[in-house]
């Protein structure tokens, strides 16, 4: 739904898989969650190992002598917090093995309420990134509330090999979104908010250089204790609910390609409430400055062309391309209907063609409001892209509306430049079902999908406990 429809609430409205459907080329991570926004949290090493970074997750109270997050009545939301960052190797027979990268105490961001300090709280997370090098060593890259740090795997023992500060900030700050990539010559590269500025960072000369890349980023600015986000109005977001607001991808020449929303647009109309829009921008480095362009923009002052999108670099063609999820709104910020759109850059000028735009049997009660949420871009080795997404439903109470995302879905386009789109995880009921964040990984002609999914016991419209999984859906069969 509308942000400003948000209410203390629809926190209470995170819900989960209680029953998700998918193949026998499935498997799930019991008690995990994806680290960061989970981009880059599944990745084939160089020997074509799959590889995943999530959080362990307790439940419960971490600290019983305090009842800051106690509810008598038994109705308020279960409190949750990680405990380690898990690297796990999928092994021949198909089973994972896990080591432990580090506590949340090393690299999480810690919490401060109610008198004691506690590990990061699920939806509070800690945005960690796990890439390879030419040489398949394995790097964790994690904002940990005042630096950047980077654990390696050496010797197949994982260590605390750097902490970079950021220059621009003094430390529990507001960084709550980062993106980390390496490129060909093993030079890493990383793009995180301080406030309302993206800064861009990258070691390929030896040393950390840092530089602004935009100034204009939407930077959610609040917490509620719950865990949930909040804008500078005090609006929530739910945690399945969170678009990939930035996205960052580096060309074959070492240059960096963003995509990020930029702050909403508040409107006023009489009789109602705030209206609030967004666009989604595109930005790089590769001129020698950093160069802007709008790549959507809403039809009218209520709907959102950029509530997330992620952007990549075809390995054929160099150029890059984005994909982002619309949703056209009424005034009153209601969903009328959602898409999920993908745009090239063709003879220099932005193409943008609209890949799906219906949901598969996802529905509330508002009836089928489209899909597209939370895209994950990449290209095969062909140059042909390949969306991971989840679908979209609205659903009206008598406190106003909220919106839910679920499914795992993927669209590909193929040989005769036509998209075919799979649900590879069927989810129904969305007040019941949710995904946060699909995610994919490919090498070669292997394809596999991965998301963390929640499941869910309500009393009423509240939720009272939360289990959460990481679901791994091998897809190399059917994409041959």
């Amino acid at each position: 739904m509308k942000k400003y429809f948000r209410a203390l609430v629809l926190g209470l409205l995170l819900l989960a898989c209680e029953i998700g459907q998918a193949g026998s080329n499935s498997q799930s991570i019991a008690d995990a969650i994806l680290a960061g926004e989970g981009s880059k949290s599944v990745a084939f090493n160089q020997q074509g190992e799959l590889s995943l970074l999530y959080w362990k997750v307790v439940y419960g109270n971490p600290n019983p002598a305090d009842d800051f997050f106690d509810d008598p009545t038994g109705d308020f939301f279960q409190q949750h917090y990680f405990t380690q960052l898990i690297f796990a190797t999928q092994a021949v027979d198909g089973q994972f093995k896990e080591e432990v990268v580090a506590t949340s105490e090393e690299v999480g961001w810690q919490q401060h309420y109610g008198g004691f300090t506690h590990a990061v709280e699920v939806r509070d997370y800690t945005n960690a990134s796990l890439v390879f090098d030419s040489h398949n060593q394995a790097h964790m890259l994690a904002y940990d509330g005042y630096d950047i740090v980077r654990f390696s795997r050496v010797n197949g023992v994982w260590q605390k090999v750097e902490s970079t500060v950021i220059p621009c900030c003094s430390g529990n700050e507001r960084e709550n979104y980062m993106a980390v990539e390496i490129d060909q010559h093993d030079a890493l590269h990383v793009l995180i908010n301080h406030n309302a500025s993206l800064y861009y960072a990258t070691n390929k000369s030896g040393e950390w250089q840092w530089e602004i890349a935009a100034t204009d980023f939407n930077f959610v600015q609040h917490y509620y204790p719950n865990g949930e986000l909040v804008d500078e109005d005090g609006n929530l977001y739910q945690m399945s609910y969170l678009p990939r607001f930035v996205s960052l991808a580096i060309d074959q020449d070492g240059f960096a390609h963003i995509g990020y929303c930029p702050a909403f647009k508040q409107y006023y109309y009489d009789g109602g409430p705030t209206r609030s829009t967004s666009q989604y921008q595109y930005a790089s480095n590769r001129t020698g400055e950093w160069l802007t362009e709008v790549i959507s923009l809403p039809a009218n002052t209520s709907s959102d062309a950029g509530y997330g999108g992620s952007v990549a670099i075809n390995p054929v063609t160099q150029k890059p391309a984005i994909a982002t999820f619309y949703v056209s709104r009424a005034k009153t910020g209601s969903a009328k209907a959602a898409k999920l759109l993908f745009h090239e850059k063709l003879n220099d000028r932005w193409v943008t063609k609209t890949i799906a735009s219906k949901a598969n049997g996802y529905l509330a009660k508002d009836g089928n409001k489209g899909t597209g949420f939370a895209p994950l871009l990449k290209f095969d080795d062909q140059g042909k892209p390949v969306v991971a997404f989840s679908d979209f439903a609205s659903q009206h109470f008598s406190f106003g509306a909220d919106e839910f995302a679920g499914q795992i879905r993927s669209a590909q386009k193929n040989r005769q430049g036509k998209w075919v789109i799979k649900t590879l995880y069927a989810q129904r009921k969305p007040l019941l079902n949710q995904v946060i964040y699909p995610s994919m990984a490919m090498k070669g002609s292997r394809q596999v999908f991965v998301s963390t999914v929640q499941k869910s016991k309500l009393k009423g419209i509240s939720v009272i406990n939360t289990d959460y999984q990481v679901v791994v859906i091998d897809q190399t069969q059917s994409s041959k």
